[in-house]
């Protein structure tokens, strides 16, 4: 490398013959990235970035894994809940294996009563 600055001049001026020779290439190349930023900025703006604080409470219609944290109360409670609204829990299909999950959690929950009904419809 005798002569670096030549050299930089001469590849500086392939690149702008090139350029000057392909101008659809070169218009691409300036405007595709700047429509993707334009992109991606319309589409930063539309996004909710506030904070917002967490709530402390279940509303209705939020699934709450029952038990996995403080804020859910202990599946013997959630059945003596639904004991006192007269609400019932259901599991289907009516399968052996879901008799004998039924039959578990009898055991392990006394509060839960087995009724089972068979309805036809």
């Amino acid at each position: 490398m005798a002569h670096p600055q030549r050299q930089l001049k001469a590849m500086l001026r392939k690149n702008w013959l090139l350029k000057i020779r392909h101008p659809w290439v070169t218009f691409f190349e300036i405007m595709l990235p700047t429509i993707v930023m334009l992109m991606l900025i319309a589409v930063r703006t539309k996004v909710d970035t506030t904070l917002h604080p967490t709530q402390a409470y279940i509303r209705k219609d939020v699934f709450v894994e029952v038990g996995n944290s403080w804020i859910s109360p202990s599946f013997e409670n959630l059945l003596k809940l639904w004991f006192v609204a007269g609400e019932h829990l259901a599991f289907a299909p009516d399968t052996a294996e879901t008799r004998k999950n039924v039959e578990s959690f009898v055991f392990a929950l006394p509060t839960f009563k087995v009724g089972c009904e068979d309805i036809q419809g």
